[in-house]
């Protein structure tokens, strides 16, 4: 989406422009991407590509893309990883969280819970630390009683940029269920 100004200039005189710019507004609809064996669904950018592999789906940028076909790159993270983890013992998204690698994402320094279409969601980040973690965004959110979507921005605090953040952040907004 595009907020900004337009300025009109006279074609008289084209050197005058008009003291108030008008507000323009365009909206770019994102792709959405569906997994119907995970049970939701999320858009991601028109510019990014989303990419299946074994039971996750990555969202990579166009400047991710280009490094993962670069022969000189070793390891390229996606920007964004999504995955459905089965909750067989049913747990509420607290708990899974507590056994979830051990409880790692519980040292994290902010967690936050939400709702997201009714089902429970929490996010962790780990931004302004001594010691960070990796990934250093993380969202779990409960999709039904035995199954539990965990999104991500891989990596650590100095790989992550403000386009990556701000495109996680939208990417959630957009999470959908079935």
């Amino acid at each position: 989406m595009f907020d900004g100004t337009i300025q009109l200039r006279s074609a008289e005189n084209p050197k005058k422009n008009y003291a108030r710019p008008l507000p323009v507004t365009i909206n770019i609809q994102w792709p959405i991407f569906t997994n119907e064996t995970g049970g939701y669904s999320a858009s991601f950018p028109p510019t990014w590509t989303a990419q299946e592999l074994d039971s996750a789906v990555f969202f990579l940028s166009p400047l991710t893309n280009s490094k993962r076909n670069d022969p000189d790159e070793l390891h390229v993270p996606p920007d964004i990883a999504i995955r459905v983890f089965a909750n067989d013992t049913n747990l509420n998204i607290d708990d899974f969280v507590l056994q979830f690698d051990s409880g790692w994402f519980n040292r994290y320094v902010e967690r936050n819970e939400f709702l997201i279409g009714g089902h429970a969601g929490i996010r962790f980040r780990d931004l302004g630390t001594e010691v960070g973690h990796a990934p250093v965004l993380a969202t779990f959110v409960q999709i039904s009683s035995n199954s539990v979507l965990l999104l991500t921005v891989p990596g650590y605090e100095s790989d992550l940029t403000a386009e990556r953040v701000q495109v996680y952040d939208q990417v959630i907004k957009t999470l959908t269920f079935e």
